[in-house]
This record gives C-alpha cells, sequence and structure tokens, in this order.
C-alpha cells in the first residue's frame, strides 16, 4: 500500500475539477536502495513511519546500478566529443521529405543531418553526417542483425528493410556488454532491448 499523500488530499476539496490532475501516488515513500530488510533506507530495529513500496523488493538503487552506469557513460560520451554539440550556434532546422533531418550545429560550413531508418519489426537504426556517428536499437521481440540487408515478417508478408552500412565499425557505447568489442557490422545481432552508439570506419554502401 502506498503511503497517503496528503498534499492530494488537501487539493481535492479545494478544486475538485482539476482533481486529478496533482497526484504523487507512492512517490512519498522510503528510497529504495536494496532489496533487503527495510529496503537499507533504515537498520533492521527501526520502522520508517512512512510504508514501503512493495516493489523494493526488484526496484532499488542497487538493482539499477547497471542502467546509472550506462547513463553516466552516455553523458561522458556526450562530453567528450563534439559530434552532437549541447549548444548549437547555426541555424535553420528543418524536416525533408527523404528521411532525413537537419539540425542545428556547430558547424556552420556544413549543418549535420540525421538520418533514420527503421522496419516493421523494431529495428532503427540512425546516423548523423558529416561525421557519419551512428545509433541502432532492436525495439521489437525478435534478435535482429544487418547481414546484408534485415528482412521481417508482417502479416505473413517479408518485409525488406534496405540498410546496408559500412562493414568496419567502432562502438562507443552499448546497452549489451557482448557487444561492446564488436568491429564487424555483419556479426551484430541486437536482442530485443539492445542498444548501440558508434561510428563506421569506411564508406557506407549506399
Amino acid at each position: 500500500m502506498n503511503a497517503p499523500d496528503l498534499e492530494s488530499k488537501e487539493f481535492y476539496p479545494s478544486s475538485p475539477p482539476h482533481k486529478f490532475r496533482v497526484y504523487r501516488g507512492g512517490q512519498l515513500a522510503p528510497m529504495q536502495w536494496t532489496s533487503g530488510i527495510q529496503a537499507n533506507f533504515t537498520s533492521g530495529q527501526s520502522t520508517p513511519w512512512l510504508p514501503l513500496n512493495p516493489n523494493y523488493i526488484t526496484r532499488n538503487v542497487a538493482a539499477n546500478d547497471d542502467q546509472l552506469q550506462l547513463f553516466k557513460k552516455l553523458a561522458e560520451l556526450k562530453r567528450s566529443r563534439g559530434t552532437l554539440p549541447s549548444e548549437p550556434t547555426a541555424a535553420g532546422s528543418t524536416f525533408t521529405d527523404n528521411g532525413k533531418l537537419r539540425y542545428n550545429s556547430h558547424i556552420k560550413e556544413r549543418p549535420v543531418e540525421f538520418e533514420w531508418y527503421q522496419n516493421p519489426c523494431g529495428l532503427i537504426a540512425t546516423r548523423t553526417t558529416p561525421k557519419d556517428v551512428f545509433f541502432l536499437a532492436n525495439f521489437g521481440n525478435e534478435s535482429l542483425g544487418f547481414v546484408g540487408d534485415t528482412r521481417c515478417e508482417i502479416g505473413g508478408k517479408m518485409i525488406k528493410f534496405e540498410y546496408t552500412m559500412c562493414k568496419k565499425i567502432k562502438i562507443y557505447l552499448s546497452t549489451n556488454l557482448s557487444l561492446q568489442d564488436s568491429d564487424e557490422l555483419e556479426d551484430l545481432y541486437l536482442d530485443p532491448g539492445d542498444a548501440i552508439i558508434g561510428e563506421k570506419l569506411n564508406t557506407w554502401g549506399y
């Protein structure tokens, strides 16, 4: 049972038409550090005055350490490389009809273009030019790879996903550590939920 939200209770009679706009649910609960006794919020000899959220067994800081480390690495990657500057200076962001998005960049002479590709099975591939940094992600339910082209079956019909990238790549960050040392695009098979950020080492094949 979640802790009572006193703010929501006081808000309800003051403005009934908007009673659902403010509700914090289980946010008023002790910090869930581990899956141990009292979520390690306090010692086993004492009890927090607010009840713990029952999901502390699986949702706690210790259990999410891998995700926290991934976000830290992602932030460090953004700081260490100038591919996607946080304070662009060039103007003129425009959508185009050919799968490209031009957005602000510190490279005034040649604005960076963001190109994306996807297939109905959930495989997403993007890259930026001219630096050719790419992002690959599998939002589907099956493992997907890049051998020539990627096909997937939708309603009994094979859908061709034409996306022939470079063969040699360098991976900077991956949600799956087993992919971290891959240097051949054709060796990559992304399980559901996998994603990588990398850079091409030779020309793209389209």
